[in-house]
């Protein structure tokens, strides 16, 4: 039996003046982040549910971050 792993592509965070784009590893739990400044990072043991709500949130995709992401995972800048 082949098992078929879920593949994560970057979103653009159109619109958004914090963040440019993010990608989620289903492998590692690690959503790596690129801000709109030009830093970029890695946010730790993230769930695939918090990356998925991010993708399809109402809210802007920086409140989102800042809200549900920012300060509740550990951060290790690039």
């Amino acid at each position: 039996m082949t098992v078929v792993k879920e593949t994560f592509q970057p979103i653009q965070a159109r619109g958004s003046s914090h963040i440019a784009s993010f990608q989620f590893d289903p492998e590692t739990d690690t959503l790596h982040v690129w801000f709109a400044d030009g830093d970029e990072g890695d946010y730790l043991n993230v769930p695939v549910a918090v990356y998925r709500a991010w993708t399809q949130a109402s809210e802007s995709f920086g409140k989102y971050w800042v809200r549900h992401i920012k300060d509740r995972y550990a951060y290790v800048g690039a």
